[in-house]
């Protein structure tokens, strides 16, 4: 009874994931750069990672920012394409460019024009970037304005951690 039940509709998920799949493949190869995107993801999680740098080149140079960040992890990695450091930094340029904060945190992190791609992905609301430029914030007001907009994008514990700080008079929050 419940193992036939769970055995079903585990056949009938792999179905709807296959045809979903299908679709994408059938978007991508009508030129959907958000599909691309989406086929770049299935053959990652499958191991083709060729295939996801392939699709994800494409997406990308049809504007994805998310797609370029991608990409330039493949670069960055030797994922699926040979390793090049400096096609990377340009892809996540890119995708910085095309809005993509977490693109944009990247370049910071490497230390690529830093402050300014800081402020671009805090601006998008990326919540490492608010907890990063909360910490050199000119006043408590605008690092809790910060550290608020970290916590409504997912970065609640170290924003929280940062608040505490903040509130505990904790040099560099």
């Amino acid at each position: 009874g419940g193992l036939a039940a769970t055995e079903a509709l585990e056949l009938k998920a792999a179905e709807l994931a296959q045809r979903a799949a299908d679709g994408h493949e059938r978007a991508a190869a009508a030129g959907s750069a958000d599909a691309m995107l989406n086929v770049g993801v299935l053959r990652y999680n499958s191991g083709d990672v060729t295939g996801a740098a392939a699709c994800w080149r494409e997406a990308a140079r049809r504007g994805k920012g998310n797609a370029c960040r991608y990409y330039a992890r493949c670069l960055t990695r030797g994922e699926g394409v040979p390793a090049d450091s400096a096609a990377a930094t340009r892809w996540l340029k890119r995708g910085a460019a095309a809005g993509d904060a977490s693109a944009a945190y990247s370049l910071y992190l490497a230390g690529v024009d830093g402050d300014r791609h800081l402020a671009m992905a805090a601006a998008s609301g990326h919540a490492g970037a608010c907890v990063d430029l909360a910490r050199t914030a000119s006043s408590s007001r605008e690092a809790i304005t910060l550290l608020r907009r970290a916590v409504a994008n997912g970065g609640a514990a170290a924003a929280y951690c940062a608040l505490g700080r903040l509130f505990l008079g904790v040099p560099g929050l």
